[in-house]
């Protein structure tokens, strides 16, 4: 990891925070991939690009996490909503694990 430069940094490495929303896009995209192998689904593209908005004040915490969640294969209409059982129920690694309150 590393911090941006107005922070220190060379920005050469992602920072802490760019981990947080990697480890939420990884922890999700496991979920997913195992909950579509137990429906037999085959799936030959999982791809989650993730982004969020932060607070503008100290601690920068994330406000708002957006995912855009894409799934390619043999897979029925109704498995992408995996994607919601794992944000709802499985994820724990770190969305449940950052519960704010606002």
């Amino acid at each position: 990891m590393d911090a941006n430069e107005a922070a220190g940094g060379d920005a050469s490495a992602p920072s802490p925070m760019e981990m947080v929303l990697h480890g939420a896009a990884g922890c999700m995209a496991i979920d997913i991939g195992v909950i579509l192998r137990h429906h037999m689904g085959k799936v030959t593209k999982l791809e989650i690009e993730a982004d969020g908005e932060r607070a503008e004040t100290e601690p920068k915490y994330y406000k708002h996490i957006t995912m855009n969640i894409i799934i390619d294969g043999d897979i029925t209409a109704n498995r992408p909503a995996s994607s919601r059982l794992s944000k709802d129920k499985y994820c724990s690694a770190v969305i449940h694990s950052l519960q704010m309150s606002t």
